[in-house]
């Protein structure tokens, strides 16, 4: 159960930063380059809808699995980083929510051009980044605090091994 829970974790924080890195920096250029501005700005707001759902998925599964590992208890002294994680990935979660069904409508009765969709697109290029950087921050945690986020220690329940299991 441990390394089922320990691979969820990490495959939706995964997908989650996976997918606002490849949204915002290798298709969403794509398109703009390859189709103009025009016909780009069309294309990028018809994904918006799933890239937020996309987003909200995989921030609030990272929510709730890190919840789940805080409440499951970790060693004295290093559960913060498990509800550190939580929070910032509801955060994430909730801007995802506002982005689409708040801001996305916003943005689609604006006039493209207008100052008025030149400040809504920049609060959601701002808001893309918050998220982004929401993930950095909790891939960082991960990163630094294994002990607390996975299940078992390392030596216990190592993500990795290049060891033989003692013959029982």
């Amino acid at each position: 159960m441990r390394t089922i829970g320990n691979l969820l974790l990490l495959v939706a924080l995964g997908l989650w930063g996976g997918t606002v890195v490849f949204y915002s920096f290798l298709v969403t250029p794509t398109l703009f380059s390859a189709l103009g501005r025009e016909a780009g700005g069309r294309a990028v707001s018809a994904l918006f809808p799933t890239y937020y759902l996309a987003v909200l998925g995989f921030a609030l599964a990272t929510a709730v699995l890190a919840a789940l590992r805080a409440w499951a208890g970790s060693a004295p002294g290093v559960g913060w980083p498990a509800w550190t994680i939580a929070g910032l990935s509801l955060v994430a979660a909730l801007i995802a929510a506002y982005s689409r069904w708040g801001l996305l409508p916003q943005v689609a009765q604006a006039e493209r051009g207008t100052p008025a969709f030149d400040q809504l697109h920049l609060l959601s290029v701002a808001l893309n980044l918050v998220v982004l950087g929401l993930f950095v921050v909790c891939a960082a945690l991960v990163a630094r605090f294994p002990e607390a986020l996975l299940w078992g220690t390392p030596r216990e329940a190592p993500i990795v091994t290049f060891e033989r299991p003692a013959a029982r």
